[in-house]
């Protein structure tokens, strides 16, 4: 016996997602049109429009999860459009460390951190290196449908990403 479904609408909202990287997001709505799901087909068809949204404090969380020992007491804001790490590093020194992120859309594909600016500039090649080892932040080829990432804004009160994905 096939099994099989379709939807002429489906709008969700999920909260709380944990990606593969460690990273929460947030929020995640989902407006979907004209979605069926067809078993000897293969799996799903249909079209979707997602909003993701990620807070200051899950940035947070997630980067102090991602940092060397030598790093501590992570804070995270979103201002003027970029995100603004500070922490208290220990190089030669301990030194607190001021980094100003840009977040980047690549092919509409990968989402990318962009260093801007590190204070003291000592600590610029560090962090470099660390964030070589995140990025891409997202890539939307691990997705399980074909999406393309359409924008990414940063405000004081989230990051907000939109995309469309589709499965025909």
């Amino acid at each position: 016996m096939q099994s099989s479904f379709e939807l002429s609408g489906l709008d969700a909202k999920v909260t709380g997602l944990r990606l593969a990287n460690g990273l929460v997001v947030d929020s995640l709505e989902i407006e979907a049109r004209d979605v069926a799901y067809v078993e000897v087909e293969g799996g799903m068809r249909g079209r979707a429009n997602i909003t993701a949204r990620l807070l200051p404090a899950s940035v947070e969380r997630f980067l102090a999860a991602q940092v060397p020992a030598s790093v501590q007491n992570v804070r995270v804001a979103f201002e003027g459009g970029e995100v603004v790490v500070r922490a208290i590093a220990t190089l030669i020194l301990t030194v607190e460390v001021t980094v100003r992120v840009a977040l980047e859309l690549h092919d509409e594909a990968k989402l990318v951190a962009v260093v801007i600016s590190v204070e003291p500039a000592i600590a610029r090649r560090l962090i470099e290196d660390e964030i070589a080892k995140v990025n891409p932040l997202l890539d939307s080829a691990t997705l399980p449908i074909p999406t393309s990432i359409q924008s990414i804004e940063v405000r004081p009160e989230a990051v907000t990403l939109t995309a469309s994905a589709s499965a025909d």
